[in-house]
C-alpha cells in the first residue's frame, strides 16, 4: 500500500512539475519535485526497493518528455546514490541536514544534466550554473515541506514510526 502511495506522488508531481509550475515559474529554474521524492525514497527505504523505484520513476518521466529512459535514469541514479551515501553516513536528524541531504542530491544531477548536454561555451556555461543553483535552492524549500508530507504519509501507512521522523 504505502509505494502505491508513491507511485501515485510520483505520477503527481510529474504533471504538477510539467504542466502547473511551469505556467507560473520558467522551467530553467522550477523546483523538481521528482527528485524530492527520489532523494526520500534513498533516504528511508532498502536498496531494492529503491532502484525499482528509480526505474519506474525515469520510465514515467521519458514517457511525458520523449526524452531517452536511460538519460533520465542516470540522472536519477547519481541523486539516488548521492543521497543514500549521504543518508547512511551523515545523519544528525535536524533541519540543515536535511536542506543540504536534499540539495547536494539534486545539485549533482543537475551539474551531471549540464555536463550530459555538452555546454561548451563559458558564457552559456555560467549561464546554466546559475540556473542550476536557483533550482537546487527551490527544490530544497520544497523538499523540506515536502518531507513532512511522505513522513506523515509513513507513519499514517505505519511504515515507520513516529521517533523516526525528521525534526526541525
Amino acid at each position: 500500500m504505502n509505494s502505491f502511495i508513491y507511485y501515485c506522488l510520483a505520477f503527481l508531481f510529474l504533471i504538477i512539475q510539467t504542466s502547473a509550475l511551469d505556467s507560473f515559474i520558467p522551467s530553467a529554474i522550477s523546483p523538481d519535485l521528482l527528485s524530492v521524492l527520489v532523494v526520500y525514497i534513498a533516504m528511508t527505504r532498502k536498496f531494492k526497493q529503491g532502484l525499482i523505484f528509480i526505474l519506474f520513476s525515469s520510465y514515467v518521466f521519458s514517457l511525458h518528455t520523449s526524452i531517452n529512459f536511460f538519460v533520465f535514469s542516470l540522472f536519477y541514479i547519481v541523486a539516488y546514490s548521492v543521497a543514500r551515501y549521504i543518508s547512511l553516513n551523515f545523519y544528525t536528524n535536524d533541519l540543515k541536514y536535511l536542506f543540504l541531504s536534499i540539495s547536494m542530491p539534486v545539485f549533482f544531477s543537475k551539474i551531471t544534466m549540464m555536463f550530459w548536454l555538452g555546454i561548451n561555451t563559458f558564457s552559456l556555461f555560467l549561464e546554466h550554473f546559475f540556473y542550476v543553483i536557483v533550482c537546487t535552492i527551490l527544490t530544497s524549500a520544497a523538499g523540506i515541506i515536502l518531507f513532512r508530507l511522505f513522513n506523515w504519509i509513513d507513519v499514517v501507512t505505519k511504515k515507520i514510526n513516529i521517533e523516526s521522523v525528521v525534526e526541525e
